[in-house]
């Protein structure tokens, strides 16, 4: 295998909580990978010029393009993963809180986002369109949540 053929695309995924829910979205219905699925904005690290703070500078970018929102100043890092979206993908995980806290979400970008919603754990843990590893990088941001006191 080449050297490009190693190569991860790099995805940043934000969970952003306010008052013990979290943001999320609905998938465009015409989103070539996760369609119709719930899970957190975000979005993949692009590259123009060298930049300091690469990942939480994309999840501000992806953020405000999908939903609006402007992130507080601090994030946290949960979790990190890897899958196949036709490619290999390295998932990073922050957790992050919205630098207004009356601000309300909208649909920023309807060809990516069909619907915004907050929601508690439970709400996303029984929910079938979310899936799997969502609902793992949220139980573990739920966690750091508690132990950062959010």
């Amino acid at each position: 295998m080449s050297a490009v053929e190693n190569r991860f695309l790099v995805n940043v995924e934000v969970v952003i909580v306010r008052e013990n829910r979290f943001l999320m979205i609905e998938r465009g219905h015409g989103e070539e990978f996760g369609a119709s699925w719930l899970c957190m904005p975000g979005g993949t690290v692009d590259w123009d010029i060298p930049v300091e703070d690469a990942l939480e500078v994309t999840a501000r970018r992806e953020v405000i393009e999908e939903v609006g929102l402007s992130l507080d100043a601090t994030m946290a890092y949960v979790e990190s993963h890897t899958f196949d979206a036709g490619g290999p993908v390295l998932d990073v995980v922050l957790l992050a809180r919205p630098a207004d806290s009356a601000a309300d979400p909208y649909v920023a970008s309807p060809d990516e986002v069909a619907s915004v919603e907050w929601m508690t754990l439970a709400e996303i843990i029984a929910d079938e369109r979310v899936q799997p590893w969502t609902k793992e990088s949220l139980r573990r941001a739920e966690k750091l949540r508690k132990m950062l006191n959010w």
